[in-house]
């Protein structure tokens, strides 16, 4: 049986595999830049700092695995990596002993000073194309499609 999608469903197919495509160039160019820098860690590593980064008060491996959209095993997995090069400790959440809270150390804090030109110029590749107000409407709507897909689970 030959697989094919509804003729009314195609646009909405293009829009998903551009999205994908993006994403999936996104990650490779931010993976070239990471060799370029010499920044020894992964992209899933970036991902953790860069979320630690922006909540210098730290997170739970919940929370970090909520945020990027990664189950919990695999968020352990990168800590530990992350942790065996002193990139982030480990401490035990006040308000709930079971919990570990995530923080990246002064030596991550050195790696911002790499990763954050590095992130700026990703950025400023989009930027170079689209204006503010052309972004907003793309932003609302694609956050529109997640809370669709998260509300059909």
């Amino acid at each position: 049986m030959k697989f094919s999608i509804h003729p009314h469903l195609s646009d909405f197919v293009e829009l998903l595999d551009a999205m994908q495509a993006v994403r999936d160039t996104m990650k490779q160019y931010v993976r070239c830049r990471i060799k370029e820098c010499n920044i020894d860690i992964t992209f899933e590593m970036l991902e953790v700092l860069i979320i630690l980064f922006k909540n210098e008060k730290g997170l739970n491996q919940q929370e970090i695995a909520y945020v990027l959209r990664k189950n919990k095993a695999t968020i352990t997995s990168i800590i530990d990596n992350l942790s065996n090069r002193n990139l982030v400790v480990r401490t035990i959440d006040k308000n709930d002993r079971r919990n570990k809270i995530i923080k990246a150390t002064p030596e991550a804090n050195a790696y911002k000073e790499k990763i954050q030109p590095m992130m700026n110029s990703f950025y400023e590749i989009f930027q170079n194309d689209f204006s503010p107000e052309q972004v907003a409407p793309v932003t609302k709507m694609m956050r529109k499609m997640h809370g669709d897909m998260l509300r059909s689970l």
